[in-house]
């Protein structure tokens, strides 16, 4: 996948799971929380982000949840 796919990829993730995405000076790239700021990953490449926040929906039964808010945007 080239590299613009993984971004827009990150990038949408981030608007389903209620994310923000800043990319650092250094390279890095940070995803936090849109409504508190909390809960903030750090990663090297924007690969290593995708998979994160793939993971990051998902019930402990290993079933993907699904709120109000990421129903409007499905």
């Amino acid at each position: 996948m080239g590299k613009n796919k993984v971004i827009q990829e990150l990038e949408n993730l981030c608007r389903k799971n209620g994310r923000y995405i800043e990319y650092m000076k250094d390279g890095r790239i940070a995803t936090f929380d849109m409504y508190e700021g909390t809960d903030a990953q750090y990663f090297n490449t924007a690969e290593e982000a995708v998979e994160w926040e793939k993971g990051y929906i998902a019930c402990d039964t290993g079933a993907s949840c699904k709120s109000e808010l990421l129903l409007e945007y499905e």
